[in-house]
């Protein structure tokens, strides 16, 4: 009899020779506030954990109140492509524990609404740990890169020359 792979498994060998020109995997991850079942939410993130290592392509995460189990995750397969959580807006504890374990944080418009909410995450990221993004049509991204540059008293083009230094890190 013949072993049939699971859906899931299906659905990757078939995504796998389409990926080749994206930029990335994601985006995918663990949301805790979903009503979508939390065994069936990790068994389909370690599949796409395995799509981005197969392609080599960085994991772009959707973290809600899941940090803890991103780090175990990272610990867990030690990934040797790059993961960056999207619109981080978690504390400056998890900010540091996801930073020391080699994660991304890319910051979106929140930390132009919270400013005092996400300055303290916003300052203390590492340079080589940084990313920015709209995820909103509407908003222009320089407004994100002007806030952030304010805030680490940096000039805008030290900023963008580092976000340039990173994403060719993670493209290598």
């Amino acid at each position: 009899m013949a072993c049939r792979k699971s859906i899931p498994q299906a659905l990757i060998d078939e995504i796998f020779p389409k990926v080749r020109f994206a930029f990335a995997i994601g985006e995918c991850g663990l949301d805790r506030s979903s009503s979508v079942n939390w065994d069936k939410q990790v068994e389909l993130f370690r599949l796409q954990i395995s799509l981005s290592e197969k392609t080599r392509k960085p994991l772009i995460i959707h973290a809600v109140r899941s940090y803890p189990d991103i780090i175990a995750l990272h610990k867990m397969y030690q990934p040797k492509q790059a993961w960056i959580i999207h619109g981080y807006q978690g504390n400056l504890e998890n900010m540091q524990h996801l930073t020391q374990h080699g994660i991304y944080l890319s910051y979106g418009a929140d930390v132009l609404r919270n400013q005092n909410k996400f300055d303290d995450c916003l300052i203390n990221t590492p340079e080589d740990k940084l990313f920015f993004e709209t995820d909103e049509a509407s908003l222009n991204i320089l407004s994100i890169y002007e806030h952030a540059a304010r805030l680490r008293n940096v000039s805008i083009e030290s900023l963008i020359e580092q976000i340039h230094k990173n994403f060719a890190a993670i493209k290598a």
